[in-house]
């Protein structure tokens, strides 16, 4: 009896299926184990044939890469794998005692730095560069939910967000609603502390607050942030924050604050910038049931509404009026047609160097 067997043909499109899913979902760690134990073997092999050209060293490359890919049960597998053919070598290949110590501190430690990496990784259910690639969803992510929704005729908007020392991630953030129309309602954030150890803490709060920004009522947002870190009991948590709930119809505009810079008003018909808020709320996380006023304006057509982080304008030198000096400055010199960009120039520009993490957003009416 003939036996068939039906074998899918490898379409184009089923090619690209399989390399998608290979690439969202990884090798097994069987495959990844088998491939460690293949360039351990190709290494061994150039090892005991031209040791002259390869010594004993070459087998750093295979440890880093078994370390970064494979868990910590299977990395002693290749572990035992390579002092298996360092033992073979050392009866078989004739080097001088310096190469044959040097190659075996450094395979040695090697080998002790992958194997706490990897079960460091295996402690929070991770292999390989998988955290990695979570922590840069996130930031993505948040880099998303900063977006400026589309503005009508007449208005402009422009943030910028620059992490301590130019690191990718930051402990300032800027949230903005795409679903408000016609308004517009965004919330600048400073978490405690700056750059990466910053920023994980950042990429938490981000997400919770998207989920309040335009789904609880304008004058409660900073109520309801409170609540929840001080709900969380950061250990060394609080936030600043400022929200802006503007009305692109109108112009009429809600802004609250919690500890945070005032924000600035810039009136076209006096020709000159003016603070918004003459009090703030406490900062974000430190009690609960605290209150944060409003203070309610208007943006006239010329009008411009500036906030920022304590980054832009804070500095060791100088105090914070002088740094709000040269961020006014700063813009008056831009002048109204070279407002667009001034957000990122301020960043660039802060007055602590960037020795912090920074924001800025700029809203303006032609």
């Amino acid at each position: 009896m003939a036996l068939h067997v039906a074998l899918a043909r490898p379409t184009p499109a089923r090619l690209r299926l399989g390399w998608e899913r290979l690439v969202r979902q990884g090798l097994s760690v069987r495959a990844r184990l088998y491939l460690t134990l293949a360039a351990v073997t190709g290494t061994g092999a150039c090892f005991l044939t031209w040791p002259g050209v390869f010594p004993r060293i070459v087998f750093v490359p295979a440890v880093l890469i078994g370390g970064l890919f494979l868990p910590p049960a299977p990395l002693l597998i290749t572990f035992g794998y390579v002092l298996a053919w360092l033992t073979a070598g050392s009866l078989l290949v004739t080097e001088t005692r310096s190469q044959s110590w040097v190659g075996y501190a450094a395979i040695l430690l090697t080998m002790l730095v992958m194997y706490l990496l990897a079960t460091a990784r295996a402690s929070l259910g991770l292999v390989g560069f998988a955290g990695e690639r979570m922590l840069v969803d996130l930031r993505e992510r948040q880099r998303a939910l900063a977006t400026l929704p589309k503005l009508p005729p007449g208005w402009r908007a422009e943030g910028a967000v620059a992490g301590a020392r130019d690191e990718s991630f930051s402990g300032d953030f800027l949230l903005c609603s795409h679903s408000l129309a016609p308004r517009l309602e965004v919330v600048l954030v400073d978490v405690s502390g700056k750059g990466l150890r910053a920023g994980t803490r950042s990429l938490m709060l981000s997400s919770a607050l998207s989920g309040l920004l335009g789904q609880v009522p304008g004058e409660r947002f900073l109520e309801a942030a409170n609540a929840f870190l001080v709900r969380e009991n950061w250990r060394e948590g609080f936030a600043t924050a400022v929200h802006v709930d503007i009305d692109l119809a109108t112009g009429e505009f809600a802004i609250g604050s919690a500890g945070h810079p005032p924000a600035i008003h810039y009136d076209a018909q006096a020709g000159r910038w003016e603070t918004v808020l003459a009090r703030s709320g406490p900062v974000l996380g430190v009690m609960d049931g605290m209150s944060f006023p409003q203070t309610r304006r208007r943006l006239l057509p010329g009008d411009a509404l500036l906030i920022y982080t304590d980054g832009v304008i804070e500095s060791r030198t100088n105090q914070l009026a002088d740094g709000i000096d040269w961020m006014l400055g700063t813009i008056e010199r831009a002048g109204v047609g070279g407002l667009p960009g001034v957000a990122a120039t301020l960043c660039r520009g802060a007055q602590g160097g960037t020795e912090d993490d920074r924001a800025v957003l700029l809203i303006w009416r032609e």
